[in-house]
């Protein structure tokens, strides 16, 4: 597994194979360890993965990385989740959107899935669960990679 920089965000390149990119996901996550663990484990899972802190930061590198499905924390500082699942969901209308949050609720659950997210998970995330999540968004949307 390598890093590299495009313009100015992280990506994760699946694992040395060029054959094993399943897809491309963003991770918008505030915390940094959250961020980190979700950027090795689907990358290791064959994922070309980039992350953001927040949501504006993420909206921007939305449109330079062009993901396949995107991961957001809905409590974050900057921009919310929330807001920016509206903002995705406008301007990437057929984008997978999974919300995840601690403290999701059924309010916050049910104001996520009127936003635009597909499907909402409660942290601390079932990893293998939400691969599975993952896996099947991607093969249902048809997925834009290779890239």
């Amino acid at each position: 597994m390598f890093t590299r920089m495009i313009q100015d965000f992280d990506i994760v390149l699946a694992k040395d194979s060029p054959g094993k990119n399943l897809g491309r996901i963003l991770v918008i996550e505030d915390e940094a360890v959250l961020r980190v663990t979700f950027k090795q484990f689907l990358s290791e899972e064959g994922f070309d993965v980039a992350t953001a802190p927040n949501g504006m930061e993420g909206v921007e590198i939305c449109r330079e990385f062009r993901p396949d499905l995107v991961i957001t924390d809905l409590l974050m500082p900057v921009q919310d989740g929330y807001t920016t699942i509206e903002i995705l969901r406008r301007d990437f209308p057929d984008l997978p959107i999974i919300a995840m949050s601690a403290v999701m609720g059924s309010a916050g659950r049910h104001e996520s899935l009127s936003r635009g997210a597909m499907c909402c998970v409660t942290k601390p995330v079932d990893v293998h669960l939400l691969l599975k999540v993952v896996r099947q968004y991607i093969s249902t949307s048809g997925g834009r990679s290779p890239h």
